[in-house]
């Protein structure tokens, strides 16, 4: 059984001129407004999606999209046409009582990343997934205070290299949405599979 929360997703980077009449028909078959409980937004041209297009909290201008009862907090339409027209977004899904919040990012050099997070969007970590690095600290600072320095430094480059692999990889931030013509992506440095979460 679906569940219907709220989602909202921001869309950022260049956006080839030749894709809006179908980034506006992907947006429209979502019935995705610009504000919560507002009247859905359903543009026809780039113009349409400059003019809404606005500051970030960061200052940024990028296209927000919302919706208060979207399947699963998701637009599953709307992402796979970003994803195959390599288009940078974030999304921010609502949780509920048993479904935790969610956190989507996909950059077209990155791939896509998909995290539980909480109710502002930060990563949540599950202790499991760190224990191992306070372990190795222990041993560090155990080896450190018997007078064994080669193996504290050897404990600790342990824990440094294996603490990435437990966290959340870091996405580059959204940049400025805008329409370009003639616009060509960069190559896929990584399939979306291999994203660093």
């Amino acid at each position: 059984m679906s569940k219907y929360v709220p989602g909202e997703i921001w869309i950022g980077g260049k956006i080839a001129a030749i894709l809006v009449p179908d980034l506006c028909t992907a947006i429209s078959q979502q019935a995705v407004a610009l504000e919560w409980d507002d009247c859905a937004f359903a543009p026809a041209t780039a113009e349409d999606l400059l003019e809404a297009a606005g500051p970030s909290k960061r200052g940024i201008r990028l296209l927000r999209l919302c919706k208060s009862e979207a399947r699963w907090g998701r637009f599953a339409r709307l992402e796979r046409f970003l994803e195959k027209h390599r288009v940078a977004y974030t999304r921010f899904s609502a949780g509920q009582q048993d479904y935790d919040h969610e956190k989507v990012e996909f950059r077209p050099n990155t791939g896509r990343g998909q995290m539980v997070s909480d109710s502002q969007g930060e990563p949540i970590v599950a202790a499991s997934r760190v224990r191992a690095v306070k372990s190795l600290l222990a041993r560090t600072v155990k080896s450190a205070r018997s007078g064994f320095v080669e193996t504290a430094i050897g404990l600790v480059q342990a824990a440094r290299k294996s603490l990435p692999k437990r966290l959340p990889g870091d996405m580059p931030p959204l940049e400025p949405f805008d329409i370009v013509a003639g616009f060509h992506y960069p190559q896929l440095v990584c399939a979306p599979e291999e994203a660093p979460f």
